[in-house]
C-alpha cells in the first residue's frame, strides 16, 4: 500500500468522522421517523375515542325518554349541528398535532458547523485563514 501523506491521513480521518456522524444521524433519524409514526398513530385513536364520546353523550342527551315533544324537535336538530362541529373541530385539532410531530420528524439532527471569524490583517500578514468562533 502507496504511503499516505500528512494532508492523505487528514482527509481519512475527516472521511472516516463523517462517515460515523452521517450513520448517527441515518439512525436516530429512522428512530425519530418510528417514534413519531406511533405518536400520530395514537393521537389518530385518540381523535376517534374523543369523537365517540362525544357522539354518545350527544345522543344520550338527545334521545332521553324524559325530552317533550317540543325540546325534542329542538334536540333533534342542534344535535345535527353540534355533531358536524364536534367531527370539524376534533379532526381540526387531530391534524394540528399530527402537523407538529410531522415537522419535528422532518428536522435535520445535524448540527450546523461553527461560524468562521474572517481572518484579521495579522492573520493575512501570517498567512493564516478564518478561525472557528
Amino acid at each position: 500500500m502507496p504511503e499516505l501523506s500528512r494532508r492523505d491521513g487528514r482527509d481519512l480521518t475527516a472521511i472516516k468522522g463523517e462517515a460515523v456522524k452521517q450513520d448517527l444521524v441515518m439512525g436516530l433519524t429512522a428512530a425519530k421517523t418510528e417514534y413519531g409514526q406511533r405518536i400520530i398513530t395514537d393521537i389518530h385513536v385518540n381523535a376517534e375515542a374523543e369523537f365517540a364520546d362525544a357522539t354518545h353523550g350527544i345522543l344520550a342527551i338527545k334521545n332521553d325518554p324524559n325530552n317533550t315533544e317540543e325540546e325534542q324537535a329542538y334536540l333533534d336538530e342542534f344535535s345535527l349541528h353540534i355533531l358536524s362541529r364536534a367531527a370539524t373541530h376534533e379532526a381540526a385539532v387531530t391534524e394540528a398535532g399530527a402537523g407538529a410531530v410531522e415537522t419535528e420528524v422532518s428536522r435535520t439532527l445535524r448540527v450546523a458547523a461553527p461560524a468562521l471569524r474572517p481572518p484579521g490583517l495579522l492573520d493575512r500578514l501570517l498567512g493564516r485563514g478564518p478561525e472557528e468562533e
